[in-house]
């Protein structure tokens, strides 16, 4: 509450100029500090407060959050808003009540009864994350955030077959033997140039 200063203690302050005992300046004014506090230039109606940018408030019962005043108060802020652990939690900003044990994104949650991959809450049954859902390593393949619903062995994002493919840096080749970086070659009539091409054998320049 923003308090007005009586007449005469100003008139009391010029006069007597007891400005370091019981006069004190806020804004445009003097002030009495033993009945009065001054948050940034604006007198309060009480004494011995805490200031929240230009409002005074009184800890524990209330709380500055950000320059907001709580009332109840909290013993943590989220925000502009206080709360208590473990009551609620502050999750990047958004406050969640019930509270949770972790935060998955803005939302909060408490394992295993739900499984967080990459900000996406996800429910319990399956043990591992690909990109944002969860899946079984079992019967299941996650090539580089692309989940596959089968076993295998990745190239890139996707699945090849060892036995009859070749993965060449990503990209998948049937029927050849090696690599030359993304391409490849038959070492008996093609070779390798400089890592990168492949040329007729004999033929590199």
């Amino acid at each position: 509450m923003v308090m007005e200063v009586s007449g005469w203690f100003v008139v009391l302050c010029l006069i007597v100029q007891l400005r370091q005992t019981i006069c004190a300046y806020c804004g445009s004014s003097y002030y009495d500090p033993s009945d009065n506090t001054c948050c940034n230039g604006v007198l309060t109606s009480s004494k011995n407060q805490q200031c929240c940018g230009k409002k005074g408030y009184k800890p524990p019962y209330e709380t500055c959050c950000n320059g907001v005043v709580n009332s109840p108060g909290g013993s943590h802020c989220c925000g502009y808003k206080a709360y208590t652990p473990p009551y609620k939690t502050c999750c990047n900003g958004k406050l969640n009540a019930p509270g949770g044990t972790y935060c998955c994104g803005k939302k909060a949650y408490t394992p295993p009864y739900l499984v967080c991959c990459n900000g996406v809450l996800n429910t319990p049954g399956k043990k591992l994350c690909c990109d944002k859902k969860t899946y079984d390593p079992d019967n299941e393949t996650c090539c580089y955030g692309k989940l596959h619903p089968r076993n295998g062995l990745c190239c890139g994002t996707v699945l090849y077959n060892p036995e009859e493919q070749i993965c060449c840096r990503g990209i998948v080749h049937t029927n050849k033997h090696r690599c030359c970086g993304t391409e490849s070659y038959n070492p008996y009539s093609e070779q390798c140039c400089y890592g990168r091409h492949v040329k007729t054998r004999g033929f590199c320049y």
